[in-house]
């Protein structure tokens, strides 16, 4: 993935506390495209309200070490497969792209 590359999540998907565990929950329209709700670790919850400003996967990372006492490799990783969770299930949105759509599958299909 390009780390330079502008991120967004969908505006419709909000994330809740429920009963001490965070989960993402689509609303409106997105209840329809989504089934269920996507657990998410505290890490990913912080990286979750990153998203919703947009940034890019350099800029999670930078921010990130200055929280957590970890490997920069192994922190990078873990950012990276929620970013892949995330863009597979149609809710990262990558440099003004607003269908919601994977940005492989919006490249395959020809859309922006």
């Amino acid at each position: 993935m390009d780390t330079g590359r502008n991120m967004k999540v969908q505006e419709d998907v909000v994330l809740r506390e429920i009963a001490g565990e965070c989960f993402l929950i689509p609303t409106g329209k997105t209840v329809l495209k989504y089934n269920g709700l996507l657990h998410v670790s505290p890490l990913e919850a912080e990286l979750w309200e990153m998203l919703r400003q947009g940034t890019n996967l350099e800029e999670l990372v930078q921010t990130m070490m200055t929280v957590y006492d970890v490997q920069e490799n192994a922190l990078r990783e873990d950012i990276q497969e929620f970013l892949d969770r995330l863009d597979g299930s149609g809710i990262l949105i990558s440099d003004g792209e607003e269908t919601g759509v994977p940005a492989e599958t919006a490249a395959a299909a020809g859309e922006k």
